[in-house]
């Protein structure tokens, strides 16, 4: 099967007028059962988002040195 004709058997079939599967109530009902969802603060949802924006922002810029690890290393500060 060609991709001109998949592309357009798919797009009849998903275009097409499909007939409701009937389940006596079932799916309603589940869905008042559900809890409602649970608002989280505003700074935990940025700091979910920065979190590990920054983790790989420092993963990447120790990634360009060719020693990472040496260089991560040698910047902590330790007695002899």
């Amino acid at each position: 099967m060609s991709n001109k004709s998949f592309d357009a058997f798919l797009a009849k079939e998903l275009q097409a007028n499909t007939h409701y599967l009937d389940d006596d109530g079932f799916t309603a009902q589940l869905m008042r059962c559900l809890p409602a969802p649970k608002r989280i603060s505003p700074w935990v949802e940025k700091l979910i988002t920065w979190l590990p924006v920054s983790f790989i922002t420092l993963l990447v810029l120790f990634a360009r040195n060719r020693k990472p690890v040496q260089s991560l290393i040698f910047a902590l500060p330790y007695n002899k």
